[in-house]
């Protein structure tokens, strides 16, 4: 190549990990309070009226009470240690009906102990699940993640949010033309009050439409999916249609690294991917598959595990397409948002409900190698059903066929774990919660350590150093150091946390070798050899 200097990367590095660090920021599924919110999902005259019922776990004997704020509506529970408890609804309609309309019913949940909290919305057919975040994990700024009936059916993409406080002003800026004429890019305002609804409808795509309140005090949570429809309907010809419905996570908890790994037995699966900012990459496996303003998204059907990265902050959402097009020939859609890498849980407590014909069962597990090893599924060593992670070899993830019933996943290292369940044309799929981010540090050896990579690009004469595991700082807490063989200190760069991604030009530094490592002040985390041609 006619005066171009290729850069050399030997693949040898080495971790030295530390004492510990702290967080910016704790996260956990498990709480004393949460909101939840259903969608309109089918038409009322259609496949038999809906059932509604959430199931709640502790790690202890613990009492609370489902309260609709609007109605006064009071039911107390009481579920018992290291179980899942299922509570049906009154039969009533928990949803508001239209564009642009209200609803009262908005549910609240209170314990006295930390309970985990998933919701099941019930329909011949049409049966969906989502796990419900607490109060603490809601927040004020949200990008939404849906999805349009890509089908002939006309279902529309949809959108919940709930007040968890009075008079609450949330400010909504639609991606798409909605139902009631209100065109994209132009913010409206509406009011909430504690427990109550407002939902958004669309032909269109609802994918990127922005919500916020003004008031950091007043949060809101949000929810999102379609009526009814068909996913990959027109490009795989998935004439089976379905409710889709899933809790959006705020922007703030979006994260730049994730696993991505298919449902069982149905023959890959379309993965959703939204950018919080704009000139955002996104990596499948290390390849650049799109750059995103934000906002926008980009989707692909995934037949294998693939390791994702991103140089911004995104949402990542998983679709089961319709069971006419599944390799099993079951299923419907359905949706479940999945949590950042770094959002890990040492211990869940589900279960896997057979709602309308959904008796396959089915929990998708992603964690670290030694996470693996000590991983139990009620009580049984799992170990031999894991899989490396071809990408991050770090990583590993398996997929278990489970019974109707109460599970408990354990390990001594932190984890991720998907519920999800097939049936002749229904679905449902949600996450079974997380606790704290992976800590880095003596005390927590199994964390996932902060690296980088170096991708050269001998076109354009430069190459980029790609930052991983490194959520949990702060920006300006990492540096990256430049070392000429010699030792002299050439470059010194702060590190990003948001943007993950620093440039170098090749004539900014000579023919020879350098040592490039990453520190957190006076402590090295990760260290590479680079060999400039």
């Amino acid at each position: 190549m006619n005066k171009q200097c290729s850069l050399t990367i030997l693949l040898f590095f080495f971790l030295i990990i530390h004492s510990g660090f702290t967080k910016a920021q704790n996260h956990s599924s498990k709480s004393t309070e949460f909101y939840l919110g259903f969608m309109e999902n089918l038409d009322l005259s259609m496949n038999g009226p809906p059932t509604f019922s959430i199931v709640l776990s502790s790690d202890s004997v613990t009492n609370g009470s489902i309260i609709i704020p609007g109605t006064g509506y009071i039911q107390s529970f009481s579920v018992g240690a290291s179980t899942s408890t299922e509570i049906f609804l009154p039969d009533a309609i928990y949803y508001p009906i239209g564009d642009e309309s209200y609803s009262n019913t908005g549910i609240k949940v209170v314990a006295d102990h930390p309970i985990s909290l998933y919701a099941f919305h019930n329909r011949a057919y049409f049966s969906e699940a989502t796990l419900v975040l607490p109060s603490n994990e809601l927040g004020t700024d949200y990008i939404i993640v849906a999805h349009d009936d890509d089908g002939v059916q006309g279902g529309s993409s949809e959108l919940v949010i709930e007040g968890t406080a009075d008079s609450t002003e949330v400010e909504i800026t639609p991606s798409v033309f909605t139902l009631s004429a209100r065109p994209p890019g132009i913010p409206f305002v509406i009011s909430l009050n504690e427990g109550q609804l407002f939902q958004l409808q669309a032909y269109g795509d609802l994918t990127g439409t922005q919500i916020s309140t003004s008031d950091q005090s007043k949060k809101i949570a949000v929810f999102s999916g379609i009526r009814w429809g068909e996913i990959w309907g027109a490009i795989s010809n998935c004439s089976a249609t379905s409710h889709t419905y899933d809790q959006n996570y705020p922007v703030d908890t979006w994260g730049d690294e994730y696993i991505l790994v298919p449902f069982s037995g149905q023959g890959g699966d379309p993965f959703r991917v939204i950018a919080s900012v704009d000139q955002t990459e996104v990596y499948f496996d290390g390849v650049l598959k799109a750059t995103l303003n934000s906002g926008e998204h980009f989707e692909q059907v995934l037949t294998a595990t693939t390791y994702f990265t991103s140089s911004n902050p995104v949402a990542v959402v998983q679709f089961s397409k319709g069971g006419t097009c599944s390799a099993s020939g079951n299923g419907d859609p359905s949706m479940v948002i999945l949590a950042p890498l770094s959002f890990t849980e040492m211990k869940s407590i589900f279960k896997s409900v057979n709602t309308f014909s959904t008796p396959l069962h089915f929990v998708n597990i992603v964690c670290t190698n030694d996470a693996a090893s000590s991983m139990t599924l009620d009580g049984t060593n799992i170990s031999s059903a894991f899989n490396s992670v071809a990408f991050n070899s770090a990583y590993s993830f398996a997929k278990i066929s489970l019974l109707e019933g109460s599970h408990i996943l354990q390990s001594d290292r932190g984890f991720q774990a998907i519920g999800y369940g097939f049936g002749f044309y229904n679905a449902y799929s949600f996450n079974t919660g997380f606790g704290e981010p992976n800590i880095v540090g003596i005390n927590n050896p199994s964390s996932v350590a902060p690296t980088f990579g170096i991708f050269p690009n001998p076109m354009k004469d430069e190459c980029y150093f790609r930052f991983q595991n490194i959520s949990q700082f702060r920006n300006n807490e990492l540096q990256l150091r430049i070392y000429s063989i010699q030792g002299e200190l050439l470059r010194n760069e702060n590190v990003n946390v948001n943007v993950l991604s620093l440039l170098l030009k090749r004539k900014e530094l000579k023919a020879g070798v350098y040592f490039c490592e990453l520190f957190s002040g006076k402590q090295l985390l990760a260290t590479k050899k680079l060999i400039v041609e």
